[in-house]
């Protein structure tokens, strides 16, 4: 960190990589909820500078056989991905790899998440954000959204243990909305009259919330996976999840009907195996 401070101290109109918040989602992913998720962002670029930092998660020296192999595992994915996409610190780059999958470096997956948040990014990441980042194992932020910019607004909860709730102000502007958890298994949440409202997450997962407004008109399908109660919350090893993302890569037109299916299955109706 002493060393990048310094480059743009004598460079001032360069941008560097942030460097140290990738390492810091790499040790959060490798420590099975030992990482203290309260020092996230701290001493990283984009807390020091972040009109100088670019924020990434992955790129091509991190990946896997690389010199500089440092891969955050797929669990903790999502998570670092809605840190650098939904947070307003840096200039966030997406690893094409994350994107489209690898299928040449050990067939790893796409991020099924990342389309969403990329969208939930350009049309309501905006206006204040404020943040709580006050637990080992459960943080949050909201942004309170813009006029002007219909249906702005988003709140994010994240863990890497247990699960846990977060009571977070989205702005007075929200009093009585239904906001739904967009990323995740959550329930709707009613906005208080005073703009606050109480975001729950489940173990080692991540949570993002929209307005009604916003979360009806969303481009891609909502990403509420289901998983089994046996499943390790740390690791990517859910019959359910790895059937249904085996499901949608074979038949990438019947995306929108597959994840319904498996959203429906405990119901009695899903992808079974």
């Amino acid at each position: 960190m002493d060393e990048l401070v310094s480059y743009i101290n004598d460079m001032p109109t360069m941008s560097l990589f942030d460097v140290p918040l990738h390492y810091h989602f790499y040790s959060a992913s490798c420590s099975n909820g030992n990482f203290d998720l309260s020092k996230l962002f701290d001493r990283t670029l984009s807390t020091w500078n972040p009109v100088r930092a670019v924020t990434f998660v992955e790129n091509h020296d991190t990946q896997p056989g690389q010199a500089l192999q440092s891969f955050v595992l797929p669990w903790f994915k999502p998570s670092a991905y809605a840190c650098i996409l939904l947070r307003e610190a840096g200039y966030p780059c997406v690893f094409y790899g994350d994107l489209y999958g690898m299928p040449n470096d050990g067939n790893i997956p796409a991020v099924v998440e990342l389309p969403l948040l990329m969208e939930i990014r350009r049309r309501f990441a905006y206006g204040r954000q404020r943040d709580w980042l006050d637990d080992a194992d459960t943080i949050g932020w909201t942004r309170e959204g813009e006029r002007g910019r219909e249906g702005s607004g988003v709140a994010v909860v994240l863990t890497d243990r247990a699960g846990g709730t977060k009571r977070m102000l989205v702005g007075e502007g929200h009093a009585g909305e239904l906001w739904h958890c967009v990323i995740g298994e959550e329930k709707d949440v009613r906005i208080g009259p005073d703009g606050w409202a109480e975001f729950g997450c489940g173990g080692g997962r991540l949570s993002v919330y929209l307005s009604d407004a916003a979360a009806s008109v969303l481009e891609h399908d909502w990403v509420n996976v289901i998983h089994t109660p046996d499943a390790d919350p740390y690791t990517d090893d859910d019959p359910v999840r790895a059937e249904t993302e085996e499901a949608v890569r074979e038949h990438p037109e019947l995306e929108g009907e597959v994840r319904r299916l498996a959203r429906g299955g405990l119901d009695g109706e899903g992808v079974t195996g």
